[in-house]
């Protein structure tokens, strides 16, 4: 029997470019608040597998089509001030130039400058795990 989340499952992609660049998307504080940064991320819909929204968000939100490396358990977290189950995914990149559709700006970036970015707690502490992750 599957496990059901108890809140919404949002799917988060670290999708590499070359194996030496990840992609980053900025997402916009509330008024007076400064931007963060994020792994392209969004909602599971119903009926849906986790693997397909990670493959449908890639392409929603950042115009990449990805392919999947490995997919991490799912962990409750806090997503945009809401509690949800999360479900991180490493990716490739596989066509397509990355744009911020559902961000109002997106970044590749070399992994080891992850740090010099702004994440939400609950994302720097997988910012932290990918960075020290043998690879």
């Amino acid at each position: 029997m599957s496990r059901r989340p108890s809140h919404p499952l949002v799917v988060s992609g670290i999708i590499e470019r070359g194996g030496r660049e990840v992609l980053i998307g900025r997402v916009d504080g509330a008024a007076g608040e400064d931007h963060t940064w994020e792994f392209p991320t969004g909602q599971v819909n119903a009926g849906e597998s986790p693997e397909a929204a990670m493959r449908r968000v890639a392409v929603e939100t950042v115009g990449v089509t990805i392919d999947i490396l490995i997919g991490q358990p799912p962990f409750a977290g806090r997503h945009r001030g809401a509690d949800v189950d999360y479900r991180y995914f490493l990716a490739g990149a596989v066509s397509g130039d990355a744009r911020g559709i559902a961000y109002p700006e997106v970044r590749w970036v070399l992994r080891g400058a992850l740090r010099e970015y702004v994440f939400d707690p609950a994302i720097q502490e997988v910012v932290e795990w990918y960075l020290t992750a043998d690879k």
